[in-house]
């Protein structure tokens, strides 16, 4: 047998892709285009050198984002997939083994994100010319966005290797990068320079990233490296438990007592015990069939009432650790404004997610079989995601009015108020139109994965692109009205989305299905 049949194969599919290259020649277009507007920006006010170092950091911190969200976007659905289309047990009635299959789909589904990185890093050597910038952060730097791109992507397959359902995979994975990349980070500084918060640094990716790029690797080379090879070794670990569980994952072997009782205890705290189950189909049965099925699954508003819960402690340790102007509005409004993007990925990955599986399970044909209007259909669905997030969305804005309320007296400007307001209504509306949209993706889509960053990238880039071409026009005119001048184009742009998806499942849902 050929070594590493799998990834000849995989490679050879990839390289017939059209998006291969494409998305390539956008992430350079988009480095590009993020290089000559940071440096038209800076270079008002700082020298080369210091505007190379901005450039510098903020291209790399695009980068690192990039590299962190690959695995759950991409391999999360990799093996999740051969499983479920019950293909996993005929590639093992060759001589192919675990890790062949697991390598192979490595390098498959991370090809066109590490061509991606490759496109970005000469961009991202500009600042060597200008100064600010040494060779040694360059090189360390990309060094750091490889591993973690490996990481990613190895946490990603291990968690599709271990489940059947791609959104758990993704939501596992995602918890796990949670850890690596924000939580140990945050609890070694809290930790201090014990030996508790040296040993939270080595397993932290984004310390190490801290260090390669700030340029302090030179002097905590041992930490850097460390760190470094520990996280190397966790994306071979991965890879290696995903090669051992793979081999037995389509055997239908009976389980322990105790993989039985877990896996119980599992379901009871995912949906509730019989009593909780009736109660809640008594309740959504009558509403519409759709929104009880849709709701079955409680994990997914324990997680969002998690994501309050952690948000509030977070928001206490700051109050604590962060000097007296940490309740001040502009703080507020910021880390508001951050804490509402979960809520959006979650209503994004939702509606395209559901709709994509409905149809390739076939759910929706039998649906459209059964007597069910378009209109019933539809309003079950999009009901479905309102009953799941009304509740904690409105916790939400009434924790940021609190926080808000808080800060009165505080070091702010007052115009953050209104700014808040304008936050708080624009979240609804994104929320509105990513459910439209996100359904409409899922039905058009060859896989969720596609649907789900294409819904992201018109609700929420699009926004952003055009505002910063508005800057760049305008100048430092636009930055007195920025605030409103997003409010109108995030507004302007979610109308016509939104009108833009209506239409097309209100008139073309029966065709999409089909198609």
């Amino acid at each position: 047998m050929r070594f590493l049949p799998v990834v000849e194969r995989e490679l050879r599919v990839a390289a017939r892709q059209h998006r291969t290259f494409y998305g390539r020649m956008a992430a350079a277009a988009i480095a590009i285009a993020s290089a000559a507007w940071t440096l038209w920006f800076l270079a008002e006010w700082q020298a080369a050198a210091s505007a190379g170092k901005g450039l510098f950091e903020g291209l790399a911190a695009l980068a690192y984002l990039v590299c962190w969200l690959a695995g759950p976007l991409q391999t999360s659905d990799a093996l999740c997939r051969e499983r479920r289309e019950g293909t996993l047990g005929l590639l093992f009635l060759t001589d192919l083994r675990g890790f062949d299959i697991v390598v192979g789909k490595l390098a498959g589904y991370s090809i066109n994100a590490t061509l991606q990185i490759a496109a970005v890093l000469p961009v991202l050597a500009l600042p060597i010319l200008m100064g600010g910038v040494s060779l040694g952060q360059f090189g360390t730097t990309a060094v750091v966005l490889l591993n973690t791109l490996f990481l990613s992507l190895s946490v990603g397959l291990v968690m599709s290797a271990f489940s059947q359902h791609t959104r758990s995979a993704a939501a596992v994975a995602v918890l796990l990068l949670f850890l690596l990349g924000a939580a140990f980070p945050w609890f070694a500084d809290l930790a201090g320079r014990n030996a508790v918060g040296t040993w939270l640094r080595w397993f932290s990716i984004t310390d190490e990233f801290d260090l390669a790029v700030s340029g302090r690797y030179a002097r905590g080379v041992n930490d850097f490296w460390l760190s470094t090879g520990i996280t190397h070794g966790l994306a071979w670990l991965c890879l290696w438990l995903a090669a051992r569980h793979l081999a037995s994952a389509y055997h239908e072997a009976p389980k322990s007592e105790w993989v039985s009782a877990w896996r119980r205890r599992w379901h009871e705290w995912s949906f509730g015990d019989a009593r909780q189950r009736r109660e809640l189909r008594r309740e959504l049965l009558d509403l519409n069939p759709l929104i009880w099925l849709a709701n079955r699954n409680r994990l997914r508003a324990k997680a969002l009432w998690g994501l309050i819960a952690l948000a509030g402690i977070v928001w206490l340790s700051g109050e604590y650790f962060v000097s007296s102007d940490w309740r001040g509005w502009g703080n507020t409004v910021v880390f508001c404004y951050f804490l509402q993007m979960p809520f959006k990925w979650f209503v994004a990955s939702e509606a395209a997610q559901r709709w994509a599986d409905d149809r390739r399970n076939g759910t929706l044909e039998l649906l459209l079989t059964s007597g069910a209007t378009v209109r019933d259909i539809l309003s079950g669905h999009l009901g479905g995601i309102r009953h799941a997030f009304t509740g904690p969305v409105l916790a939400l804005m009434v924790g940021q009015i609190i926080m808000l309320f808080l800060g009165i007296g505080r070091p702010g400007d007052w115009s953050a108020l209104l700014v808040a307001l304008a936050t708080s209504v624009m979240l609804v509306w994104d929320l509105h139109t990513l459910a439209w949209v996100g359904t409409l993706q899922g039905l058009i889509k060859p896989g969720p994965g596609r649907a789900y960053v294409a819904t992201l990238s018109r609700v929420l880039v699009w926004p952003w692109l055009i505002l910063i071409g508005l800057v760049f026009l305008g100048g430092g005119r636009v930055f007195a009205i920025l605030p409103w001048l997003w409010v109108a184009v995030s507004g302007c742009l979610n109308l016509y989305f939104w009108k833009s998806a209506s239409r097309r499942l209100h008139g073309e849902l029966r065709q999409l299905v089909a198609g």
